[in-house]
């Protein structure tokens, strides 16, 4: 055996590569996020093989952050309760980020 020296750029891993949409494409491409919600419940359902950690936040329509959650991703439609208790009646935006980078927004409708 030798001693191999690599020159290259596979191990750059600059702040450009992470903040590029197709980089972000691509790394989620395969993940499915499905949010169901009634007038009293919301449910989530994030199908990831790579099984990473996934964050929920919720903001009014004025932008004002009202709550976060944090999901481990599972395999198939497992869908889990978000606590929504706190929340009054209105219009809500949410959106489902791993690592920083957005996957998944939306919004929903809480009834009281």
């Amino acid at each position: 055996g030798g001693l191999y020296r690599y020159e290259g750029d596979f191990f750059d891993f600059s702040v450009e590569d992470t903040t590029n949409p197709d980089v972000i494409t691509e790394a989620y491409a395969n993940v499915r996020v499905r949010v169901r919600n009634s007038d009293r419940s919301m449910y989530i359902s994030i199908d990831d093989e790579q099984f990473r950690n996934y964050e929920l936040e919720i903001y009014d329509l004025n932008g004002v952050f009202r709550q976060k959650n944090d999901f481990q991703s599972g395999s198939g439609n497992v869908f889990r309760p978000v606590n929504i208790e706190g929340l009054k009646s209105g219009a809500y935006l949410y959106m489902v980020s791993c690592g920083g980078l957005p996957v998944r927004s939306g919004k929903f409708v809480v009834v009281r």
